[in-house]
């Protein structure tokens, strides 16, 4: 029997996690398989935490948690996650953004046919998006510390010159979309499937933790962070804690991205500027596991 429960984290966009509530509860079921969804309402400004508390009252599969303020991707998940942990002792803990599909038929065969074969401890699957891009594995190799410093040196860099920099990036995209539209770039085949890896920076739009991995963990995600780096942050803890971290290309996702964020952060320039000063904190969160890592690099 394999008890597997998906964690969506909710914020803003409910149509859009009714969307993915309803294909992971579609999944095809062996008779010794079990299934869970825990929404986690990110404190939605929209109030739609309650209502899709009240859409899912009937299905006893559906757990629907509505947080008290908005604690961001690490912080949010992680409140799924020791819910989660505490309740249901999984096999298998699925992360999700409300805005993942999982349109694979087999996906809990296919996750299981994985882990007997190659046990692991946090799991990525591929994940598509509508362009034909692919989002994992996010890095080969998680960031040096020296490659760190360098990071945030432009960070900081970039915040004292926000306003110019914004503005060049705009011109740089304008400038890429013409040349795109002129040698009709988006008319060559899209990237081929990435082969599978070990030990690699795993996308945060859909990650698998195993029962091991819940079990020894008292979170997920670094808490200190709020937004961005996440993702690495959890590359550096698994690499020095002794945790396996794998992509299998088997199991996949489509990713329709961004869609809370963009609901959320209408104007471009707001949502730039404050994703490079969380980008900021990240990074000197992760420096601080560095150094008391007692790692001096990797590579």
């Amino acid at each position: 029997m394999s008890k597997t429960v998906f964690a969506v984290l909710h914020f803003l966009s409910p149509e859009t996690t009714i969307r993915a509530v309803d294909l992971v509860l579609s999944l095809p079921l062996s008779n010794s398989d079990e299934v869970r969804v825990v929404i986690a309402d990110n404190h939605s400004p929209d109030g739609s935490g309650p209502l899709l508390k009240d859409h899912y009252r009937s299905d006893s599969r559906v757990d629907v948690l509505l947080l008290k303020e908005n604690m961001g991707f690490a912080r949010g998940n992680n409140e799924a996650f020791r819910w989660i942990r505490d309740k249901y002792d999984p096999d298998y803990l699925v992360f999700l953004n409300n805005d993942v599909l999982i349109d694979q038929s087999d996906f809990l065969e296919t996750l299981d046919r994985i882990y007997q074969h190659e046990p692991f401890d946090v799991l990525g699957p591929d994940i598509r998006c509508p362009d034909g891009t692919h989002q994992n594995p996010a890095h080969l190799k998680g960031f040096t510390k020296k490659e760190l410093v360098l990071r945030k040196r432009r960070n900081q860099l970039r915040n004292r010159i926000f306003p110019v920099a914004f503005l060049l990036d705009r011109i740089r995209g304008l400038y890429r979309r013409a040349e795109a539209a002129l040698l009709k770039k988006d008319s060559l085949p899209k990237r081929s499937v990435p082969p599978a890896a070990q030990d690699a920076v795993l996308h945060g739009a859909c990650m698998v933790f195993s029962a091991r991995f819940c079990r020894a963990r008292k979170y997920a995600f670094h808490p200190g962070t709020f937004l961005y780096f996440e993702e690495e942050i959890l590359w550096l803890e698994c690499h020095t804690g002794g945790f396996r971290m794998c992509y299998d290309p088997s199991l996949s996702v489509t990713h329709l991205n961004d869609v809370s964020s963009d609901t959320y952060w209408q104007s471009l320039y707001r949502k730039e500027k404050y994703k490079n000063e969380q980008i900021g904190h990240s990074l000197d969160i992760m420096l601080d596991l560095y150094d008391r890592s007692g790692v001096s690099d990797h590579q």
